[in-house]
């Protein structure tokens, strides 16, 4: 081996341990803040638990939203992120535990790509102050140990995001594919994601094959069947879906100034991840971090465009996160640095890392405690337990000819086939929430009328949401559930059964 091979050798033996290090203690840092308590703190949402059994109808081979047909535009969440979701859970006999895991990983996976690729881009210490600052900021402890579509579209921001801010090779191009692929296949909000990490190699055509082709593909291969089942559903679920997302938009963009300033000056990790993202314009940084005010810029208008209410149901947000971890990293790393200079201490170049330590506490003691409590709390399950055991009185007395109307929180815990109360309303030819524009009786795999429904179950989320929904009671009324005898009650949940049921086969084929 000559002196330059030697040098070489050692130089990649160098590199190889400087990384080593702080991805073990990424990997622990991770491990202590998300998995304790995973699969009950925080309590189920239902966009989480809708989510969850949506997953395990794939397990079952179906794809269907409850007691409806899913072409994957019926709901948002998109099905790279279910299968996903359904991968963990069949790891885990189909429990909410596997999905809420699959999520933790994304946590795991964007914090160290918030380390391996922007040591890159900014430095290794700044790199790894942001994957701390990241994993440890608090709503992002509690919606990444959360089943949420959202949490795969930050995720797939951080990897496509910075892979395309570095050197344009194929491996980085490759994992920018990737990212788009993971982001755009969580849900709709990934388009804009894949936009911002396109936006690097816009002057070089060659990587954009690449960058479109990994998500191209893979989406043909998802799609094609969807379609080839259900056909011209799936563009009529598409055309739907861009018709909420104007009316969502004409009803909140008015507002936009407001909305973008009362969620990023909430707190002071909000306001300094904004302060430090501005920081990218500086000459040292502008030719290859400009992109992270760009995505920021984007993701920001097309979510306060669309949504006044982020503050408090933050996990719409999450996209940012990994952007906020990355701005308050680089102007605490800006700050560190000038105290360093100003005082010749070198020791206070590791203030940012020790502020992502002391970040992280909050979340810490919560986790360890198991009382992680979202902002949204009213509108959470209020007792797990409550709803499993309605969950076993459940599936010790139906079978697969009965129906069961319940919300997802209850439902994806059920063996019998199960309806929402906002379906039920939709099978009876209202318009209600979810959906504005009606939904023919033939999108529903199982007819939801009065005979065929044996039990409703209303849960606490039922009680202080689902109730209220344009013509939900109306619908109830029309099926005289104020006369059916309650079987089963609890403080959180009641289960009523219908006197007219009349059993047969609930399957069917659309």
């Amino acid at each position: 081996m000559n002196q330059d091979t030697a040098l070489a050798s050692s130089f990649g033996d160098l590199r190889k341990k400087s990384r080593r290090g702080p991805c073990l203690v990424i990997l622990i840092f991770w491990a202590l803040l998300y998995l304790p308590h995973l699969r009950t703190s925080p309590s189920w949402y239902g966009d989480e638990t809708l989510a969850v059994e949506i997953a395990k109808n794939l397990l079952q081979g179906q794809f269907a939203t409850g007691a409806q047909w899913n072409t994957f535009f019926t709901i948002v969440y998109q099905p790279v992120y279910e299968w996903l979701l359904a991968a963990g859970m069949f790891c885990f006999g189909g429990d909410i535990l596997g999905a809420r895991l699959v999520n933790a990983l994304l946590a795991l996976v964007s914090g160290l790509a918030l380390f391996l690729l922007g040591r890159r881009l900014m430095g290794q210490r700044t790199a790894f102050a942001a994957s701390l600052i990241f994993l440890g900021a608090y709503q992002n402890v509690i919606h990444f140990r959360a089943a949420y579509a959202h949490n795969g579209v930050a995720a797939g921001l951080a990897i496509g995001l910075l892979a395309a801010c570095c050197h344009p090779t194929l491996r980085n191009n490759c994992l920018t594919g990737l990212g788009n692929l993971l982001a755009v296949g969580a849900h709709p909000l990934g388009i804009f994601t894949a936009i911002s990490s396109a936006l690097p190699r816009w002057n070089r055509p060659r990587s954009w094959l690449l960058i479109a082709f990994i998500p191209a593909i893979l989406f043909l291969l998802l799609y094609v069947p969807v379609y080839l089942r259900f056909g011209a559903w799936m563009t009529e679920d598409m055309l739907t879906i861009f018709r909420s997302y104007g009316s969502y938009s004409d009803e909140h963009s008015g507002n936009l100034i407001l909305n973008f300033s009362r969620f990023y000056t909430q707190d002071s990790y909000h306001l300094l991840g904004v302060v430090g993202l501005l920081l990218v314009l500086l000459p040292k940084w502008r030719a290859k971090l400009w992109p992270l005010l760009t995505a920021f810029i984007i993701l920001s208008y097309f979510l306060f465009s669309n949504r006044s209410n982020l503050t408090v149901f933050y996990y719409q947000a999450i996209v940012v996160a990994p952007l906020l971890a990355l701005g308050v990293a680089i102007l605490l790393g800006v700050g560190s640095d000038w105290m360093a200079r100003r005082f010749q201490r070198k020791v206070l170049r590791g203030l940012p890392v020790a502020a992502a330590v002391l970040l992280a506490m909050p979340a810490l003691i919560s986790v360890i405690r198991g009382q992680l409590l979202t902002r949204h709390h009213y509108w959470v399950t209020q007792s797990i337990t409550d709803y499993e055991s309605a969950a076993r009185w459940l599936n010790a007395h139906t079978g697969p000819e009965d129906i069961v109307i319940t919300n997802s929180s209850l439902g994806w815990l059920l063996d019998a086939p199960t309806g929402s109360l906002l379906q039920l309303t939709a099978y009876a030819g209202h318009k209600t929430f979810m959906h504005e524009y009606g939904t023919p009786q033939e999108r529903f795999r199982f007819p939801l009328t009065k005979e065929r429904v044996r039990f409703i179950a209303i849960g606490d989320i039922d009680q202080r949401w689902g109730l209220a929904q344009p013509h939900v009671e109306e619908t109830l009324t029309s099926f005289g559930v104020d006369k059916w005898p309650v079987v089963w009650t609890s403080e959180n949940c009641l289960i009523l059964e219908n006197p007219d049921f009349q059993s047969a086969p609930a399957n069917s084929t659309p």
